[in-house]
């Protein structure tokens, strides 16, 4: 499958060139078919304005995947075999199972940018094999952030499903009790930094951030609740884009990139305050564009890549997709997103699906991602004493969110 904006760029590319970052993306990673057209699209937007660093950008290398996923046995033990709580054994038992369901399902390019952000700012002198171990234990401090939210965010829309596997409330011996798990979870984040961070410089402000992101995404994911009636329907009258960025700003824009990024930063000692905001202005940025992505791919994506199935139709949720669709609706069109917006059954899926069609909504995407692309990435070039590579990874990454 080949989306609006692949068909629109491909075209404008030196078929040799994406020969030459194919064979040296098979040459030093292992990489999948998405990951090709994903490498397509980006060199494709780079050359459109020149953004050269972006042509040398590599992905995640199969070694740090390998060495992140390495250490998950050693956070088990830390959190329940190594723990001032030995002696109630049935909790430890529902930790471990808590953490393995939720963290070894879900995408892990999200919290490797920790790991990846410690590498580019730190001091080549003290960049040392154990230097590397905690950031990679940091990186799943973020992961369980992560987990986490994501745990009480499908507890509130009542979902069914997440990255393909049935949302973690749901389990037979779960129901209600997620929302004291995603506190577990929220737990085994300060545990881990006070064992492994509590001695350095850095952990008053790696705890500061998780503190400060937690803060944002909960007023964030309370005016989102606001989108919704008592009953779970929608309200359509709250879906305008002012309030969706809102949501975006503070759910979903500091979470996804800041935090993985300010972690790193801050355990590399780094603490410029004009450096943090060059650094947050463009990860919230990224982050924003990302829930827009996700939104859209909620809809349009390929099902078998994505894992989800117009979810956020079935469940209302106040989408750019939707805010998009109701801000250029007629009357008439409006109307059937008032009668079938937020309806699980087959039939009102379709009609709100052909609605998005027929206004359009692929190519309005199309140019609002080549904008937003390019915008990202003039940020990053004026971005002075950055590692400008960290962030031109960020951007293949989010913008191609093949991972």
């Amino acid at each position: 499958m080949m989306f609006v904006f692949e068909r629109m760029y491909l075209n404008r590319c030196s078929q040799q060139t994406f020969r030459k970052l194919r064979a040296n993306a098979k040459k030093n990673y292992s990489i999948s078919r998405g990951l090709e057209l994903h490498a397509d699209r980006i060199m494709s937007m780079a050359q459109e304005r020149g953004h050269p660093s972006l042509v040398r950008t590599p992905f995640f290398s199969t070694d740090e995947k390998e060495e992140f996923m390495a250490i998950f046995p050693d956070i088990i033990k830390d959190l329940t075999k190594n723990n001032q709580y030995a002696d109630i054994s049935e909790v430890n038992e529902r930790i471990g199972k808590l953490l393995e369901y939720n963290l070894l399902k879900c995408r892990k390019t999200w919290g490797l940018w920790a790991t990846v952000s410690y590498k580019m700012f730190e001091n080549p002198e003290t960049l040392t094999a154990a230097n590397v171990k905690l950031a990679n234990i940091l990186t799943w401090c973020v992961q369980m952030w992560r987990g986490a939210f994501t745990i009480f965010d499908d507890l509130m829309d009542n979902s069914e499903f997440r990255y393909g596997h049935p949302c973690w409330h749901r389990m037979e011996d779960v129901g209600i009790a997620a929302a004291n798990d995603g506190w577990l979870m929220d737990s085994c984040i300060y545990t881990l930094l006070h064992k492994h961070f509590g001695d350095k410089k850095c952990y008053r402000h790696i705890t500061d951030v998780f503190r400060d992101i937690t803060t944002k995404a909960t007023m964030g994911q309370a005016l989102d609740m606001m989108c919704k009636n008592r009953d779970g329907t929608p309200r359509l009258e709250n879906f305008n884009m002012d309030r969706y960025n809102t949501i975006a700003k503070y759910k979903t824009g500091p979470a996804h990139t800041y935090l993985p990024v300010a972690t790193g930063m801050y355990f590399a000692n780094r603490y410029d305050p004009e450096e943090r905001q060059h650094v947050e202005r463009i990860c919230i940025d990224l982050g924003m564009f990302y829930q827009k992505q996700n939104d859209y791919l909620d809809c349009f994506g390929d099902q078998g890549l994505v894992k989800k199935d117009c979810t956020d139709i079935k469940e209302g949720k106040c989408s750019w997709v939707a805010v998009t669709a109701l801000e250029r609706a007629s009357p008439a069109q409006r109307k059937i997103m008032q009668e079938h917006y937020g309806r699980a059954d087959n039939n009102s899926v379709q009609m709100v699906k052909d609605l998005y069609l027929e206004l359009d909504l692929p190519a309005v995407f199309a140019a609002f991602e080549k904008e937003s692309f390019h915008k990202v990435c003039s940020q990053i070039e004026q971005a002075k004493g950055l590692p400008h590579e960290l962030f031109y990874r960020m951007v293949s990454s989010t913008f191609g969110n093949a991972f």
